[in-house]
């Protein structure tokens, strides 16, 4: 297994080459882009940092069928270009078209992936959703739906990006989750989450009502960097160890206490933190 991180938001600050020039300095091994540019393929290979997974470039879920189709061909050519890079992870926004309801976006996900997972198949590449629910307007985010997606694109080339912090505030077990998904888990993201007792007697679970709601701002609990929260990252990657997973776990850093999206150097030192903590766990 290979540690690695997500860079979308230190690229927002930081130049590709200075970010893949620093992360192999720090020893790691690979990392998540959003995009692949001209330069990716010449600047990782230079620095030895593998990209261990790509944005798909386009949200496949909406109604008109001609926007859809030309998002399913975005997609497809991220696929392609993936693969002519022997990048084997892509990673696909999931978000329900909104004004439609939960049977109508279920269809519209088995019209739109099923190409792209045969697509996929093809290219010797996974195509994968992360389970995050995005306040429940994502269709991805827990086991009910994940074995209904599955059934409506069995593909083998279709699966998860596993993330156990979405799962901690669902109060989903997230390593029930990751064994009963394990043929279906290709990639993996590591964020804590903290449950913050006084908010959570507060506002419920429900969250802040007033000046607030769900998600980070709910009051009741925040993503964290591993070690910080409620993960039991010793027993989380040895499920993963035992189910035979062998790829790369990718450090998402959204906490805010480290400089999450507004200090790419607190950022830089928050990833160090984590990636510390985490490689007693890892055999490379």
């Amino acid at each position: 297994m290979k540690l690695g991180f997500v860079g979308a938001w230190l690229l927002r600050n930081v130049g590709l080459e200075e970010l893949v020039r620093w992360a192999s300095e720090q020893g790691f091994k690979a990392i998540e882009l959003p995009s692949l540019r001209p330069e990716t393929h010449r600047v990782c290979a230079e620095y030895g940092v593998e990209v261990c997974a790509v944005g798909g470039g386009a949200n496949v879920l909406v109604p008109d069928q001609a926007r859809r189709e030309e998002a399913v061909s975005t997609v497809k050519r991220t696929i392609e270009a993936a693969a002519g890079e022997g990048i084997g992870r892509v990673m696909m926004t999931h978000r329900r078209a909104e004004g439609l309801s939960l049977e109508e976006n279920l269809k519209l996900f088995q019209e739109a992936f099923t190409p792209l997972a045969e697509h996929g198949e093809e290219h010797g590449v996974k195509v994968l959703m992360e389970n995050w629910p995005a306040d429940g307007m994502n269709l991805a985010f827990t086991p009910e739906l994940w074995r209904r997606l599955f059934e409506l694109v069995p593909s083998g080339s279709l699966g998860l990006c596993m993330d156990p912090s979405h799962l901690v505030w669902l109060g989903i077990d997230y390593l029930w989750a990751t064994r009963e998904f394990s043929d279906r888990i290709f990639y993996a993201h590591a964020k804590d989450t903290e449950i913050l007792e006084d908010g959570l007697n507060e506002y419920g679970i429900y969250g802040r009502a007033i000046g607030g709601g769900r998600g980070p701002g709910a009051g009741w609990w925040r993503y964290r960097l591993p070690g910080y929260g409620e993960v039991d990252w010793a027993a989380f990657l040895d499920a993963l160890y035992e189910l035979g997973y062998d790829y790369v776990i990718s450090i998402e850093h959204e906490d805010r206490v480290w400089g999450s999206n507004t200090d790419p150097d607190r950022g830089k030192r928050g990833l160090l933190l984590a990636k510390k903590y985490l490689e007693p766990f890892i055999v490379q």
